[in-house]
């Protein structure tokens, strides 16, 4: 009797384990929608406030990445080095990767500001760093909550991003032309 209410027990135990478990698993990432990634570049660069002018250091800025997968692409910015404001943009074939090499670098920076420039630590404890798709997006600036507005607002993939034109034509304009307009055809 007593070895039966064991094994209930211990079975009821296990049920509630893996209830428990199944609970908490981590669920996959939600698909989001992939946004054009060349305007978010654009608007990052123009929009945001960095510390310095930013120059473009292409592809040779991979050597920074650590563990960064093989034929990944990168397009990094930076400017003066007394500044760590920069924006980067990995692109891999796996995505995750890239994030992680990603964080890895900023991790590295940060030691390395410790030393040379610690006012700059607390600017890249802030760094942005968001991942789409195969893409990763890293930016370090005092401008972060715009850099941030500007993502969350990043227009999708094929699609242009807003313009401030007006679309409208002005309201006090004539939008059909006036229906006893006189012709020019001969009237018989």
């Amino acid at each position: 009797m007593m070895k039966g209410k064991r094994i209930i027990a211990v079975v009821l135990a296990l049920a509630v384990l893996t209830c428990l478990c199944a609970c908490t698993a981590q669920k996959p990432e939600e698909e989001q929608p992939l946004v054009n990634m060349q305007v978010l570049k654009q608007q990052l660069l123009e929009q945001v406030t960095y510390a310095a002018p930013l120059i473009y250091f292409g592809q040779e800025a991979a050597v920074l990445f650590p563990e960064l997968p093989q034929g990944a692409a990168v397009e990094l910015y930076a400017g003066d080095v007394r500044y760590a404001d920069l924006l980067a943009i990995v692109t891999s074939a796996d995505g995750a990767k890239a994030e992680s090499s990603v964080r890895s670098y900023v991790q590295q920076l940060r030691q390395q500001y410790l030393t040379t420039a610690p006012e700059q630590v607390s600017k890249i404890d802030k760094a942005i760093i968001w991942k789409n798709g195969n893409s990763v997006v890293l930016c370090i600036t005092d401008d972060a909550d715009k850099a941030r507005t500007i993502i969350e607002n990043a227009p999708l993939a094929g699609q242009q991003p807003e313009t401030d034109a007006p679309t409208d034509p002005p309201t006090d304009a004539p939008t059909d032309a006036p229906t006893d307009a006189p012709t020019d055809a001969p009237t018989q």
